[in-house]
């Protein structure tokens, strides 16, 4: 995962593809994808995004080169980005850690046939 960088503080009408196209001109190139993040229902830009290379010494590369430097006038934040702690989806693990609460307190009486039935549902 030492081949991705995340990218901060980007203007909101950054594309997927001038990210891509900036971290390869810029960014000693090897861009494998670009994406910048945005709301699932503006579908709005939220500033950020990620940026994969073929090798760990690009993205290291990109990182001392370009943190701090002007994307469409903005000085970004350039960094390797953090592993979140082997993926998955947010709202699953909230469910089951609701469910794992739930079952030890037993303050809903949540019986183990919903449990199942809403654990089968969101995987």
């Amino acid at each position: 995962m030492k081949n991705k960088i995340y990218v901060g503080n980007i203007e909101w009408s950054v594309t997927d593809q001038e990210l891509e196209n900036f971290f390869n001109s810029q960014g000693g190139g090897g861009v494998v994808s670009a994406t910048v993040i945005t709301d699932r229902e503006t579908g709005r830009s939220k500033g950020f995004g990620f940026v994969e290379f073929e090798t760990e010494e690009n993205a290291t590369f990109a990182v001392q080169e370009l943190h701090g430097s002007q994307l469409n006038g903005r000085p970004i934040k350039v960094n390797i980005a953090k592993d979140n702690g082997g993926g998955g989806n947010s709202v699953m693990k909230a469910i089951r850690r609701f469910l794992g609460e739930a079952e030890l307190h037993d303050e809903l009486g949540v019986g183990d046939g919903l449990r199942h039935f809403i654990l089968k549902r969101v995987e």
